[in-house]
């Protein structure tokens, strides 16, 4: 009672129920698995036995009914021939065979009941652990790929720290770069205006030269 108790517990199991409520789904699908292929294995020998049973009684019955026939024939066959003795005799024989096959029927009829349950049970199971092995592979694919893409974002967030200190170091190396340009740039600006006043100042200081030439010259002609 307690094997079918728990038999009919596990057929009745929702897996996905069952498995959510577990920190490990893996884990208890093959705990659940291998308390399948236990009871198959009972299950498998419990139906053996009652279909051998059955098969056994059936074979039984059926040579009981050939001898009723057989001894049925006699006694007829006697009975043509003037041997009453014999007819009796046979008759006798036949009353026997069928107290032999009375109890036959009720007990062919009751481990017939008991090996078809047996035989439901066990297409149940078999069909259950299929399933399991399923959902176990699904589990199985399902972690690999959760396992793969939690590397990938590990990866990836590990790749994009270094990528953040080099471009923070490139920034740092560009700005000092742009800095020594921009110095450079406004010490070769200060050098042209300084280079500009002094040739605007030796320009303006020979124009002076040529002006007050040019007057001196004026004054030689007014002469």
């Amino acid at each position: 009672m307690n094997l079918l108790k728990r038999i009919t517990d596990i057929v009745k199991t929702n897996l996905n129920e069952f498995l959510e409520k577990t920190a490990d789904p893996i884990l208890a699908i093959n705990q659940i698995i291998r308390e399948m292929e236990t009871h198959i294995t009972v299950l498998r020998q419990n139906t053996t036995q009652a279909l051998t049973s059955q098969k056994l009684l059936e074979k039984k019955n059926y040579k009981l009914n050939k001898e009723i026939a057989k001894w049925e024939e006699n006694a007829i066959l006697a009975i043509q021939n003037s041997r009453d003795d014999l007819a009796k005799r046979a008759l006798g024989l036949k009353n026997e065979c069928i107290k032999k096959q009375e109890p036959l029927a009720s007990q062919i009829k009751d481990i017939t009941e008991i090996a078809q349950v047996l035989k439901t049970d066990l297409f149940q199971m078999e069909e259950k652990v299929q399933e399991a092995r399923r959902k176990r592979e699904g589990l199985i694919i399902k972690k690999r790929a959760a396992e793969s893409k939690l590397n990938f974002y590990k990866n990836k967030s590990q790749n994009q720290s270094d990528s953040s200190i080099v471009s923070a170091e490139s920034i740092i190396d560009g700005y000092s770069e742009f800095k020594e340009m921009e110095e450079d740039v406004l010490k070769k600006e200060a050098m042209a205006d300084a280079w500009q006043e002094v040739n605007e100042r030796k320009k303006s200081k020979e124009d002076d030269e040529l002006l007050k030439e040019l007057n001196e010259l004026k004054k030689k002609i007014q002469k």
